[in-house]
């Protein structure tokens, strides 16, 4: 997710930042990896990566869920938009904070009324 401030929108103004629960989705498939290691070498190399992982999300500031992004989260479900139950989390946290998502599933998050929302991987 890149918030920015479109008074000024040279490079210098753009600033990334994760929604929290986003890392719930990157934690799982590394822990199935773990479990499925079977030689020492293989599980020190995933705990090295998992790491990696991890020192990632540090770095870069967090969005939390927070009250402003539970009450977009409450009026975009009573749109009853065909999105996930995450998905939809992640854009009640953009659209409360008016910051453009990055995301490559445009066809789910261009259904979601006042939601800057940009393919960057094109």
């Amino acid at each position: 997710m890149w918030s920015h401030y479109p008074s000024q929108p040279s490079a210098q103004h753009w600033s990334m930042a994760w929604p929290l629960h986003d890392l719930n989705n990157g934690l799982p498939p590394w822990m199935a990896y773990l479990a499925r290691t079977r030689s020492v070498a293989h599980q020190v190399e995933a705990y090295r990566r998992l790491l990696q992982h991890l020192d990632n999300y540090r770095r870069i500031p967090v969005l939390p869920f927070d009250e402003a992004a539970a009450v977009a989260f409450q009026q975009l479900r009573r749109a009853r938009l065909r999105i996930g139950t995450m998905d939809l989390k992640i854009a009640a946290i953009a659209v409360s904070r008016d910051t453009t998502l990055l995301s490559r599933n445009l066809a789910d998050f261009r259904q979601v009324p006042g939601l800057q929302v940009e393919d960057w991987t094109a």
